[in-house]
């Protein structure tokens, strides 16, 4: 059973990709992109061109496919058919969290904070996706180890400041109001 795919990317004309590509890099693209669930084809020949510094939006209705296009450039799903590629590589068979390394990850649309850690903390957690220390030299606190441990506490206190956030980075997650944790 196929399923129309009313998703829609909203970019510029195929002219104006064109001389975007030309100005810009393309940094992610799908081509052919197919995702099958038995009988069901959630996603069908679906292509995206996303360029350095483009803002591009995938809508369409419930159930037109677009959390499955997200599932297979983020490594959850499986590709059935077609390409994604990042940066020129193509990322099929690549694990979540090594797509995540290479700079593109997602988020959901529930709220998952660690509710006994602070806001910063919170903030921090998340950066260790990208963090180079390991386990031992966590448990040993090496100097590069509390070296980048530094670095990613200041990157989150920035990221907070910038989202205005900055006065709750000492409160627990649990008791942030549901606005603040939607941020």
């Amino acid at each position: 059973m196929a399923k129309d795919n009313n998703m829609k990317t909203i970019i510029k004309s195929e002219q104006e990709n064109k001389e975007t590509d030309k100005i810009n890099k393309v940094l992610l693209q799908t081509t052919k992109l197919t995702k099958k669930f038995g009988g069901l084809i959630a996603v069908n020949n679906f292509d995206l061109k996303v360029s350095q510094g483009q803002i591009s939006s995938l809508i369409g209705p419930n159930g037109a496919g677009k959390t499955t296009v997200f599932n297979v450039v983020t490594g959850i799903y499986k590709a059935d058919g077609g390409k994604v590629i990042f940066k020129g590589e193509d990322l099929a068979g690549k694990k979540p969290h090594q797509i995540i390394k290479k700079g593109i990850a997602r988020t959901f649309q529930n709220i998952r904070l660690f509710s006994n850690i602070t806001c910063l903390e919170n903030v921090m957690a998340g950066q260790h996706c990208r963090s180079n220390e390991g386990t031992w030299t966590s448990i040993l606190q090496t100097p590069g180890q509390k070296k980048e441990e530094l670095e990613i506490k200041k990157n989150a206190e920035n990221r907070l400041k910038q989202v205005g956030l900055w006065k709750y980075r000492d409160e627990l997650a649990k008791i942030l109001p549901m606005v603040i944790k939607e941020c």
